[in-house]
């Protein structure tokens, strides 16, 4: 049964802490990168569920908050599947611009927000070149 909630209030949104399905979606790479790396980013597709609300029963002195758990995840392991994601986010990120729901975040320039996370992930030249290192290491050539 959905909760109601005043039409000038907005829930504050807090993800749980069972990351079981982002854990499993990233390559024990990607791990390590993200342990060893402060600040390093990896692009993911996830699904979030409610999964508790606070705030919502009568006489409950307590702001509405809703917890959401990642229930299903995909992480890009490959330089164009991290380009595809980037590029539906950019999407995403001109409609919220578009109705003036992005500026809240205090990221008003979307086009330099991708831009800055995409000179982060390695070229198609910068990926062409590791295959041909990787190939020639397996043949012997240095």
């Amino acid at each position: 049964m959905p909760h109601e909630i005043e039409p000038g209030k907005l829930p504050e949104v807090k993800v749980d802490g069972n990351a079981t399905w982002l854990q499993a979606a990233l390559t024990p790479e990607q791990r390590r990168g993200l342990w060893q790396n402060p600040g390093t980013s990896v692009f993911a597709v996830v699904r979030l569920t409610a999964k508790s609300f606070v705030g919502h029963a009568e006489g409950e002195d307590k702001d509405p908050a809703v917890k959401v758990r990642i229930t299903s995840a995909e992480a890009a392991q490959t330089d164009e599947e991290a380009k595809l994601v980037a590029e539906v986010m950019q999407a995403m990120m001109r409609r919220r611009s578009m109705n003036g729901t992005f500026d809240e975040l205090g990221q008003p320039d979307v086009e330099a927000a991708v831009a800055e996370v995409l000179a982060m992930l390695p070229t198609d030249a910068d990926y062409e070149a590791h295959l041909e290192r990787r190939r020639a290491s397996r043949d012997g050539q240095p």
